[in-house]
């Protein structure tokens, strides 16, 4: 079967058209044809029709060859023009071709038109392909100037690009800075050595690498960067990173966070727990509530808040458990009897805060424990803090965490105090009540400075003439000052827990002891 091809001629001697058209028939093509012999009328047929190819005479009557090229070049269309004609000089040959003609034939002599066609036909088809492929390229490399991350590509240990992005990140405005320029230039001596020695083989037997690096930008300052890089089958290296830089700190902040919470879970001074607000499990439970009850923590988990408690004390706890799960309430106090391990009967004072989010759904509850023994004669050592929390506590445990240490020990200021770099920053404080605003102080020449040395540091009266120079104590009148050290798993101090009363401290030791 031929190739099919829909040609328009320009031709006003009809003898001639049927010449060019036998010519092409028998080379096989399955033809669609028009003839025109006006400007006016070629401009109709291009408009409403399609064609693969157009051949025209070079002289018609009022119209010419150059004339209809021009009109086919207005319509920017990409259609072979092929020049038939029985007299044409060789300038006007030359002329046709400068101007666009794709080929020119004699009349004379028709045998090579079907080739010259299925030339053009070719030629055509690849342009196509190529401007294609031109805008797909021109649309990437549009998404890639538009990528949030930095793109570089880079040839042996040259750039041979860099989106926007890649210039920015390493603090280049133009992209002539990098190109033609090493990749060593936005790393340090050492990056470069880990690079060549570490980096570099694994990318040669995996062609694909993933990390992170210290990158160093224009002015000489580094930032942690996020790099992946992909080996091509030309050997061009593609590189795609991002400053992980405010990552790692906030991660790293997030870890000292949450290595101060640990802390002060095991090291306050006021025993905490949390259990499930809705079934009553126990979630977590820190050394000194598992040492009042004589359970390991393992142990607890296994149990519910209503498993330890007394018999006689289950139905009195009812009522308003279901009033702090259904945020009729958001926290209780009472004294209620458990029952320890060995069947010994231990009562507290208890206080419990239900932990939930903005729509009020109760997460868990949090329970502060008093050991009460001595008032029911039944004497056993207050636990210094049963701490009991999650992540998802957030920042609502330091705020708890004071005001039940506050009410556990009966002392008018509870502080907790992060400690970063040299200054102290307060997490939360509990003063005659009532939360007061959270601030940061230098701690040289206050009790804290000793707390922090010594690991605990207590002063029974005058504390406030003792460190006169230590205006918040002076203004909070505290005469009885306790400080704790507060330390992460490797022994490193992260802060402090303070006790500040007005008066002398009743029993130190329970804050102290543990």
């Amino acid at each position: 079967m031929g190739d099919s091809l829909h040609v328009l001629l320009i031709e006003d001697s009809e003898d001639d058209a049927l010449l060019v058209l036998r010519e092409l028939r028998r080379s096989n093509f399955n033809l669609v044809w028009e003839r025109v012999e006006t400007a006016e009328s070629l401009r109709t047929m291009m408009a409403n029709r399609s064609w693969d190819a157009i051949i025209a005479d070079y002289h018609l009557p009022g119209f010419d060859a150059p004339a209809a090229l021009e009109i086919v070049k207005q319509s920017q269309l990409d259609i072979p023009f092929i020049v038939v004609s029985g007299i044409i000089g060789e300038g006007s040959a030359v002329e046709m071709m400068k101007a666009g003609a794709h080929d020119y034939l004699m009349k004379g002599n028709l045998t090579r038109l079907p080739e010259a066609v299925r030339r053009e036909l070719r030629e055509t088809r690849i342009r196509a392909e190529r401007k294609q492929g031109e805008v797909a390229m021109r649309r990437q490399l549009a998404a890639i100037e538009a990528a949030i991350n930095g793109i570089g590509i880079v040839q042996g240990e040259t750039y041979l690009y860099a989106n926007q992005a890649h210039l920015e990140l390493f603090g280049y405005e133009q992209s002539e800075e990098l190109i033609g320029k090493s990749w060593k230039l936005l790393y340090p001596s050492e990056e470069v050595e880990r690079f060549e020695q570490e980096v570099f083989p694994l990318l040669e037997r995996d062609r694909a690498w993933r990390g992170e690096a210290i990158a160093l930008r224009k002015d000489g300052s580094t930032f942690t960067q996020g790099l992946s890089l992909t080996l091509a089958d030309d050997n061009l290296l593609i590189c795609v990173s991002r400053d992980i830089s405010e990552g790692k700190r906030a991660k790293a902040a997030l870890q000292k966070s949450e290595a101060t919470n640990r802390a002060i879970f095991e090291q306050a001074g006021v025993g905490i727990n949390q259990m499930d607000g809705v079934t009553g499990k126990f979630i977590r439970a820190n050394r000194r509530f598992c040492e009042l009850l004589g359970y390991t923590e393992a142990e607890l988990q296994q149990l519910t808040y209503q498993e330890i408690t007394h018999q006689d004390e289950g139905d009195g706890d009812v009522a308003w458990v279901n009033q702090l799960l259904v945020g009729e309430m958001a926290s209780n106090t009472t004294e209620k009897c458990y029952l320890h391990k060995d069947g010994t009967a231990i009562w507290v004072e208890e206080t419990i805060s239900r932990i939930g989010d903005d729509t009020g759904q109760v997460f868990s509850n949090l329970a502060i424990v008093k050991d009460i023994s001595p008032r029911k004669q039944a004497e056993t050592d207050l636990q210094n803090l049963i701490a009991g929390t999650v992540a998802t506590t957030g920042e609502d445990f330091f705020p708890v965490l004071v005001k039940h240490i506050a009410e556990a020990l009966h002392v008018s200021h509870v502080l907790v105090n992060e400690k970063i770099d040299d200054r102290l920053h307060v997490l939360a404080f509990w003063q005659d009540g009532s939360f007061g605003a959270n601030f940061s102080f230098d701690p040289v020449g206050t009790p804290c400075e000793l707390a922090l040395r010594e690991g605990i540091f207590y002063c029974k009266s005058v504390a406030d003439q003792q460190f006169s120079g230590d205006a918040e104590l002076f203004e909070l009148k505290g005469k009885s000052y306790l400080g704790i050290a507060l330390r992460d798993n490797q022994g490193n101090i992260i802060g402090d827990l303070c006790f500040i009363n007005q008066q002398p401290l009743q029993n130190p030791q329970r804050a102290e002891q543990k």
